[in-house]
């Protein structure tokens, strides 16, 4: 596993703890300056700077949505406000 496929596996990893970027990074001894560039680094990689495809199923009446970020800024929206997810896309 070369540098790259580790540092990102890393990102995933913090992604997927729940944790903040400083509490994951004092857990695993780095400096949160090197978890942030990594995540910037694969941000750019696997987003190729256009659009992707979404699949959307069903939402339950009172259930929500999750626009994730690149940056792994994650916003919910409540199944009444779907009208928002364009708009929060184009913030972005």
């Amino acid at each position: 596993m070369d540098k790259q496929e580790e540092m990102f596996s890393m990102v995933e990893e913090q992604m997927a703890s729940g944790l903040s970027g400083k509490a994951f990074c004092r857990s695993r001894g780095i400096a949160p300056t090197t978890l942030y560039y990594w995540k910037r680094k694969k941000a750019r990689s696997s987003c190729g700077g256009g659009f992707i495809t979404l699949s959307v199923g069903a939402v339950p009446p009172k259930g929500s949505v999750e626009v994730r970020y690149p940056n792994g800024v994650l916003i919910q929206v409540g199944a009444g406000d779907l009208g928002l997810i364009p708009q929060l896309v184009r913030a972005y």
